[in-house]
């Protein structure tokens, strides 16, 4: 075991408790400058749990996108990992690899906090990264092909030209997560922060009206419409009144 020493005002401070060649342990303390510290230290029992392992972060991964509160800890001590999502890399698993052992379990305790508990071993947290790219993936459903977009980590994805499916007209691009479409087109003003997405085209048949209705569309059109309903509620009225009259 490695001894750490800091000699000040006429004495030296053991700061690690260390063994000697015999094999005796000696407790961190203070000791005369120029004696043997160990020798003018009571021997002791180390105590399970007080021998502290190295935390190290997996090469490769920038120090300011990934870091541990600690560098080393003791067995059982909770260590906390954070991930910073503005450095351009994107995270998508943290794995701690024991070097003896079992490796920890790591807990995801937001987007960018995680923890796990120390083992009786160093150990490196690795993480498993996308570099700084995103990938938005365009899905035509059977239309024309349109090709996938590569863009940095928080920018924003372009709008492609319109694909095209004979019979049918073009109604959008929907972002699917897992197997579920979207109820509302994307929105191509959206900062990407994510590794992967895929947008599917959605379609309609052609001549088939738009899926909105008046009030929502141009607002001379709904304009139109109100006044063509008032029109036929004012029709209803009178006939009602002309045959109360013929009665």
């Amino acid at each position: 075991m490695t001894v750490k020493a800091k000699s000040y005002d006429g004495k030296v401070t053991l700061k690690n408790a260390f063994q000697d060649e015999n094999g005796t342990v000696y407790a961190a303390g203070k000791a005369d400058k120029g004696a043997i510290a160990g020798k003018m230290l009571m021997p002791y029992e180390m105590p399970p749990g007080t021998e502290k392992y190295q935390i190290r972060i997996s090469e490769g991964i920038p120090a300011d996108a990934l870091w541990t509160d600690l560098k080393e800890a003791e067995e059982g001590t909770l260590v906390t990992i954070t991930y910073n999502p503005e450095s351009g890399i994107i995270l998508n698993e943290i794995t701690v690899i024991s070097e003896e052992g079992e490796n920890p379990e790591v807990t995801k305790v937001n987007d960018t906090t995680y923890t796990f508990l120390m083992p009786a071993s160093d150990v490196t947290v690795v993480g498993d990264t996308y570099g700084s790219e995103c990938i938005i993936i365009f899905d035509s459903d059977g239309g024309s092909f349109i090709n996938d977009q590569a863009i940095s980590f928080g920018g924003k994805a372009v709008r492609p030209e319109d694909p095209v499916k004979e019979g049918y007209a073009f109604d959008g691009w929907y972002r699917v997560i897992g197997e579920t479409m979207s109820e509302v087109p994307f929105d191509f003003d959206t900062q990407i922060t994510e590794p992967e997405i895929l947008l599917k085209a959605k379609w309609k048949a052609a001549g088939t009206p738009a899926d909105k209705s008046p009030a929502t569309s141009d607002p001379q059109n709904a304009l139109i419409w109100i006044i063509m309903m008032l029109a036929v509620v004012v029709m209803i009225s009178l006939i009602g009144l002309l045959k109360v009259k013929k009665k």
